[in-house]
């Protein structure tokens, strides 16, 4: 469930315990970024996290970012970074249709069809952020931050 700050050592232990192997499969994560603001999933989680109904004057906010481009699919399909960025965008119509605000953030991306899709997903063009350097990503979050102001994490 989420948590006070009482967690948070748990959870960057959970973190740093992950490794990689070449691959992004980004549609995957947009899935649960919406599962976890949509309350059509709430029976799925526990009680105290579950998602308040859309318009219930509560604000849902999705921020995507990725390192990567998309290159792994649910199929195994003969090609996958096509299948990922088409599950990718009809998840992110998806989200804005529901009324999720979505800003998306490409860290170090130097494929234009990434940088397009991540662009495209964004629901509106100033919450689209292409940081090169640590630097620039630290001035996303804090531009995204500033945004959203008086932000709170609340179940």
């Amino acid at each position: 469930p989420l948590t006070d700050r009482s967690g948070r050592d748990d959870l960057k232990n959970t973190i740093d315990s992950y490794t990689g192997d070449g691959g992004t499969a980004g549609h995957i994560g947009t899935a649960w970024g919406m599962y976890l603001l949509s309350p059509s999933w709430a029976g799925v989680l526990p009680s105290e996290s579950a998602p308040r109904p859309h318009g219930e004057s509560v604000r849902k906010t999705m921020i995507i970012m990725t390192d990567g481009e998309f290159n792994r699919a649910y199929t195994g399909a003969t090609d996958e970074v096509a299948e990922s960025y088409l599950y990718f965008d009809n998840l992110c119509a998806s989200a804005k249709a529901s009324g999720i605000d979505v800003y998306t953030v490409g860290f170090d991306l130097n494929s234009p069809d990434a940088l397009a899709h991540l662009e495209s997903c964004a629901t509106a063009p100033s919450q689209f952020y292409d940081a090169k350097t640590g630097a620039q990503l630290k001035k996303a979050f804090k531009d995204i931050a500033d945004k959203l102001g008086n932000l709170r994490v609340a179940s």
